[in-house]
């Protein structure tokens, strides 16, 4: 057992010794020979000078490459003029458009009222500042264009009178009168209008406040409106 034991470790050291001297004699021969990438490399860099030999003479400033034309075109160098032209960049982006909020103007009935006519009656219609928009009927603007006239009346019947908390009693019925009607948003030439034909209009006309368009439209002709 003990002999067999010897033989199998002679055995390992004849082949490592065998090992060691193929590798040995490698390497003598690959340095005889000298080395193939080494001389690839030399071939290479000798490829790359080719067509600069006119140039080795060159005082060239220090940090100066030269590249070999075959190289150049090669790596795809190209070259142009200098010249001065402004420089833009496009970019790509997404967003959300909407209104300016400082330009945008609601108009809505401040009293009860149907609708009877409807002149912005689609959505997206251009209007000039002072075009009508819609008429509203209401029975209680109705009644205060009667309450409005009947002071009027009595103002003028009473302006000539001698006792001034009469003639005083009379102007401030008018003027309380006049204020309500410029509360729910009657002008002041459509208060004219009503002082000139001395008889109540039976709608009201909503005018435009600004020129635009009209980007949103809640009611329909027949409709009834509230003041919320």
């Amino acid at each position: 057992m003990k002999l067999k034991n010897i033989l199998k470790a002679s055995a390992f050291l004849i082949l490592g010794a065998a090992i060691f001297a193929l590798g040995y004699g490698w390497g003598v021969k690959t340095k005889d020979q000298g080395s193939p990438s080494a001389q690839t490399q030399t071939s290479s860099d000798m490829g790359g000078m080719k067509g600069m030999e006119g140039m080795a003479g060159m005082n060239m400033p220090p940090g100066t490459a030269m590249v070999s034309p075959d190289k150049q075109q090669l790596l795809g160098v190209r070259t142009t003029t200098v010249e001065a032209k402004p420089l833009s960049k496009t970019i790509r982006t997404v967003g959300t458009i909407t209104y300016d909020e400082t330009r945008v103007t609601h108009v809505h009935s401040k009293i009860e009222g149907w609708v009877e006519k409807l002149y912005a009656n689609y959505t997206g219609k251009f209007v000039q500042k002072g075009q009508p928009l819609f008429t509203l009927y209401s029975p209680d603007l109705l009644a205060t264009q009667g309450e409005y006239l009947l002071a009027l009346k009595s103002y003028e019947r009473l302006a000539g009178s001698s006792i001034p908390e009469v003639r005083s009693g009379a102007d401030s019925l008018v003027q309380a009168s006049k204020q309500r009607l410029a509360l729910w948003d009657i002008s002041d030439q459509q208060i004219r209008d009503l002082e000139q034909r001395r008889e109540p209009q039976k709608t009201l006309t909503f005018y435009a406040p600004n020129s635009g368009f009209i980007i949103k439209k809640d009611i329909n002709e027949g409709m009834k409106v509230m003041p919320d």
